[in-house]
């Protein structure tokens, strides 16, 4: 913008945003809406999305969609169809002329249904959290591990962490933030990760290397002495 005087390329912040509230809505949500361009946008939407089933009530098995994790895998295999809805000419001209505008529609429905369901988008949104850690239970490990780390740091001012603590530190922070924010906006994609997947390879070398120092360490000590010297 500051070199150009203006934005170049397209917002996605509110198109990203919306699919999953979109997918947890259905068509009773339009009464969360007071501004008739967001209502009439929203109905269009939701109703493309409940005749091809891609919300959480339309679901082909409506019962078992409702359980988190299976909500949150129906959703994971259709985030491209609901996305590519999106990419269809479903904006009036009146209301959006221009894809900033557009945006700007998307996130202000998206921010509506999240504030009335808050919930459910709540629950949907730590599914994806933890289920970029593989199950949440090693997720869970690794928020223990976390909280093990901050702990430490709480009650011992005067602890001066090492090179080796401090990256272990910095990368668990990243692969958590990193996770938090790509939940937001997206569905479980590789290319978010490539960096945390080094971490983990880094990390997995460092304890690694610690067994083997440990090993050696031990039958060290278990030499005679003459051995040794």
């Amino acid at each position: 913008y500051f070199l150009h005087g203006q934005f170049r390329g397209i917002s996605y912040v509110g198109r990203d945003l919306i699919v999953q509230p979109l997918y947890l809505a259905d068509s009773t949500s339009a009464r969360y809406f007071t501004d008739p361009d967001e209502k009439s946008t929203f109905i269009k939407l939701i109703n493309k999305l409940e005749k091809r089933h891609l919300t959480r009530n339309t679901a082909p098995s409506p019962v078992m969609a409702k359980y988190s994790r299976i909500s949150y895998d129906y959703f994971t295999n259709n985030y491209n169809l609901i996305d590519e809805l999106f990419s269809q000419d479903i904006y009036p001209p009146e209301i959006a002329d221009s894809d900033y505008q557009s945006d700007d529609l998307m996130f202000n429905i998206a921010k509506t249904l999240i504030l009335n369901e808050p919930k459910a988008n709540l629950t949907l949104y730590v599914w994806k959290i933890t289920s970029y850690f593989a199950t949440p239970w090693i997720f869970f490990a690794f928020l223990i591990t976390l909280i093990a780390i901050v702990f430490r740091v709480l009650i011992d001012r005067d602890w001066q962490p090492s090179m080796k603590q401090l990256f272990i530190i910095a990368s668990f922070l990243f692969i958590l933030v990193n996770a938090i924010i790509v939940a937001i906006f997206q569905t479980y994609s590789p290319r978010y990760f490539y960096y945390t997947y080094f971490l983990f390879f880094c990390l997995s070398g460092l304890l690694a290397n610690e067994f083997l120092q440990y090993r050696s360490a031990i039958k060290l000590e278990a030499m005679p002495e003459s051995v040794k010297s």
